[in-house]
């Protein structure tokens, strides 16, 4: 069985998808993806099972873990930046 770093779990219509990837990109686009259409959508640590993100959640408020904030906001800026090269 492999291990992954990252699972993303996207809730909709009573259905649940998985996405369990290693690729920080891939996390990042799903997540962003599902925000867009409004879905229900967690991220998760494969190897630990902590909750990294939260959002569109009809039980709970968002959420971001500290480290996954700053390591979306160091994604984006890179994103952005690309300019500068």
């Amino acid at each position: 069985m492999t291990n992954f770093k990252y699972v993303v779990t996207t809730h909709l219509n009573g259905e649940e998808v998985t996405y369990s990837t290693n690729n920080l990109r891939n996390v990042i686009a799903y997540f962003e993806d599902d925000l867009a259409d409004g879905s229900h959508v967690d991220v998760m640590d494969g190897f630990t099972g902590e909750v990294l993100a939260i959002a569109n959640s009809p039980d709970t408020d968002n959420y971001i873990a500290e480290e996954m904030c700053l390591t979306l906001i160091d994604f984006l800026l890179g994103e952005n930046l690309d300019f500068v090269e």
